[in-house]
Parts: structure tokens; sequence; C-alpha cells
């Protein structure tokens, strides 16, 4: 292994649209960064005690409104930066390499994942070292910062020969949402995915989706495959009373339609439950059977929701 490349990376940082993990950076403060604000080591430990103040770990802290409203992918990606500022050695892989892409990491982990030769007595419950695979061409920066990552195609082949196979799937589906490859890319490279796990590369090949719109999606998706369910059409378009619609999954034979129900879409859109209220009414007097499903359904009622979904289908 390039102890050097690892440890020292010299590809410059991407110049390009400012990142998720490039507006998380300044949030993550330094003693340095906090004494410029006239906030000195008595003052830090005050605010801690206050709870106005959080460490992230030592030397590196985090406003607590801050941390509030963050996700936890997004909390993922600040320890990341936070372990940089440190002067962690190595390149972020795996899944803090998928976070600080903004990509949909399902169960976000409690270490951060490296590549690196270093060792530090500090790492136990905190950082995971990766010493084998590490290939130097596959590394750059998170652009707007010179946080040094795996490429989105290196970290895509981590996850997946690391991930279970739902995880892998979400993860997969938004890097194509993102635009950070293109879906004949993403293709191949599972395709072309060797060594310890690659064997889960032709099936992930087949079960990813460009057109997927959120994790919720991909995750319903890897259900229906799983419990072998007839593939339905998605994003499939019904015109209907003069209007068009869009609907996540239909079986057109069956007149059934699946929602997939996630709550931020309801934040990011306020009014959008009287406006699928409506459609789902339109739909019906239209003839078609609409079930909807929730994240509380995949992770608690998954037996119960398929098996009514399967009766569903074979009526």
């Amino acid at each position: 292994m390039n102890t050097v490349n690892i440890l020292n990376p010299q590809t410059p940082a991407v110049q390009g649209p400012i990142t998720r993990a490039a507006e998380l950076y300044p949030l993550v403060l330094t003693p340095r960064i906090l004494n410029s604000r006239g906030i000195g080591a008595r003052h830090i430990r005050a605010m801690i005690a206050a709870g106005t103040l959080q460490r992230i770990q030592r030397g590196a802290y985090i406003y607590t409104r801050d941390a509030q409203v963050l996700t936890p992918d997004e909390r993922l990606a600040v320890r990341c930066i936070a372990a940089y500022l440190m002067g962690l050695q190595g390149v972020f892989s795996h899944t803090s390499a998928a976070a600080l892409w903004g990509l949909d990491v399902l169960n976000v982990p409690s270490i951060v994942h490296v590549y690196s030769t270093a060792t530090s007595p500090s790492d136990r419950g905190r950082i995971c070292r990766h010493r084998r695979g590490f290939d130097p061409n596959a590394v750059t920066a998170i652009p707007g910062t010179h946080v040094m990552v795996t490429t989105v195609a290196r970290t895509l082949q981590d996850c997946a020969r690391t991930m279970p196979f739902r995880e892998a799937v979400v993860l997969a589906d938004s890097i194509m949402r993102r635009g950070l490859m293109e879906p004949h890319e993403v293709i191949e490279t599972l395709l072309n995915l060797t060594g310890y796990g690659g064997s889960a590369g032709p099936l992930l090949a087949q079960a990813v989706d460009a057109s997927s719109e959120s994790a919720g999606e991909s995750l319903t998706r890897c259900l229906l495959m799983e419990h072998e369910l007839p593939t339905p059409m998605t994003q499939y378009p019904i015109s209907c009373e003069g209007r068009n619609y869009r609907v996540d999954f239909a079986w057109p034979e069956a007149r059934l339609i699946l929602e997939f129900d996630g709550e931020q879409k309801y934040v990011d859109h306020p009014g959008r439950d009287r406006y699928e209220a409506a459609r789902d009414r339109a739909l019906t007097r239209a003839g078609w059977r609409i079930v909807h499903l929730t994240w509380a359904d995949i992770f608690q009622k998954e037996r119960e929701f398929i098996a009514h979904l399967r009766g569903l289908l074979i009526r």
C-alpha cells in the first residue's frame, strides 16, 4: 500500500457546486475559531454545561441549535469533518464517504471509516481503519472542501460489498438521483464488482432504478423483489377526470396502486396531504385500488403488509 498517497493525498480540491458537506463544514468549531469569537476555554466549558454547545470529539464542537436539525447522515458527515479538522490521517471511505457525498445511508454507523495505515489509541469505538484494497487513483476532495474521500464510484463499490442488500440499493439509487453517476455507470460498476462481497453485484445491478425519488421508494422496491411479488411499473402516469397523475408503483392489470408516504414530503410541501387525498378519490372513482405504505409498515409490519398486498394482487 502506498502510505504516502493515503496520508498525504495530492489530489487538489475539486471545484464544483456547493455540496451539503461544504455547508456543514462551518458548523464544526475548533477552539481557535471559538477564541476568535471571544469564547475562551472557560466559556466553552460553561456553554457545554448549559447545553448550548456540544462536543463532537476532543477539540471540535457544534452549537446545539445546529446539531438538533441535522439528519443522521449529516451527523455522520459532521463527525468526519471534525475528525479531519483534528488531523485524522486517511481517506474517508465506505459509509463515511457516502455521508460526505450526501448519499442516502439507511443505517448510519456510530464509527468513522477511513483508508489509512496510521494507528491511534483513541480509535477504539470511534475510527475503523481499512488497510487493504486502497486505490490512490480513486481519491478526490469533496467539492467546496479539502476533505479527502473515495470517489463516488469507489464509495459505491465499497458499500455494495459490505452493506445488506436493501441498504446498498437505497445508496445506489441516491447516487443516480443526485446526478453523481449516470445509470449505466452505476450498473456497470455493480456488474464489475469483484473480490470480497463481489457476488452481490449482479443482483444489485438488477435492483437499482434511476426513477426512484426517495429512499422509501427504493426500500419498497426491495421488499417487492425479496418477497417475489409481481414487478410493478414505477412512476406510472395515469390520466383521469381531466388531470394527469404519477404514482410511485402500479400494477395496471390489477388496477392497483402502491404509494410510499414519507413524512418529509409533507414537510417539504405543505398541503400535499390534501392534494393526495383528492387525487386518491379521483383514482378510486376511476376504478383503481390504492395502498399506502409508511416507514412503520416497512420496519414494524412488513409481514402483514406483504400478505395484504399479495392478496390484492392474486385476486
